[in-house]
């Protein structure tokens, strides 16, 4: 792509070496909400512009979200396994707690969690949010309680739902320690970027019974190894890295894209 006039790219790592490449482009576009894989520094010495695609998908991803829940929750993809195996048996889906009586705890409360803190309250859950970039008055609007000190989110939370973009500051921020502070029957959920999580830590952390399940859309390899411990587990649901799609969001995500490359162009 080194004649191109501007890059838009998935999932593909934009180095320096490759930036350093481009002989003529403007613009690199980021097809998704982060920009993880793109090297900025080495754009912004190239001066080429870096874009990324805001506001879509922030339905499908909160409903995937609360889907990962209510399978860790009720049980829905172990039972069916069992059923395939030819085992009938109810009494293993014991203990269900109920939804009404749980916390669901938010790290981050952008416009994707804003989304699963409406959904998660509609079930009756009462919704906790640790942000300290946000004033008070949001969380109020938002009818969701503000954590004030990280440890109490994950003391607190009985479903932990991370939505946080990936970068230096924020890589592995959900540790082994700080797992270790969570309910032994509390849920780890993550539908926003894998490295944000300290796999290794959670791995342990599950065969241990620190904490009671996890619900995955990403993990720490975009392509993992299909021997990873977390694809063997019964209180594991993992999926490939597909909340951001509905067939709505696809067209979005290609329109806002290419919209930003026009403007980039026409502007730039």
């Amino acid at each position: 792509c080194k004649d191109a006039d501007a890059v838009m790219l998935s999932f593909v790592e934009m180095n320096e070496r490759i930036i350093n490449s481009l002989e003529k482009c403007k613009v690199i576009v980021r097809c998704g909400m982060g920009f993880n894989n793109v090297d900025i520094p080495a754009a912004t010495k190239k001066g080429i512009m870096v874009a990324n695609v805001q506001k879509y998908c922030l339905e499908e991803v909160s409903d995937h979200a609360i889907a990962l829940m209510l399978t860790l929750i009720r049980k829905t993809a172990y039972l069916s396994r069992l059923l395939r195996e030819g085992i009938w048996n109810p009494a293993k889906a014991r203990p269900i707690p109920r939804l009404d009586e749980m916390t669901f705890g938010l790290y981050g409360l952008g416009g994707i969690s804003s989304r699963v803190a409406a959904k998660a309250k509609a079930f009756g859950m009462e919704v906790v949010a640790y942000d300290p970039f946000l004033p008070a008055e949001y969380f109020e609007k938002m009818g969701v309680r503000r954590i004030e000190e990280e440890e109490d989110l994950f003391r607190c939370s009985d479903v932990l739902s991370v939505h946080l973009p990936l970068n230096p500051s924020t890589a592995k921020i959900i540790s082994y320690e700080k797992m270790k502070l969570m309910k032994p029957t509390a849920i780890l959920i993550n539908t926003a970027r894998g490295g944000l999580v300290d796999e290794e830590g959670m791995i342990r952390a599950l065969q241990e019974g620190t904490i009671g399940g996890a619900g995955l859309d990403v993990l720490a390899d975009e392509f993992p190894d299909m021997s990873n411990p977390l694809f063997q587990m019964d209180n594991v649901v993992v999926t490939p890295h597909i909340a951001y799609y509905s067939e709505g969001s696809d067209i979005d995500l290609r329109n806002y894209a290419c919209n930003q490359v026009i403007q980039a162009l026409e502007q730039g």
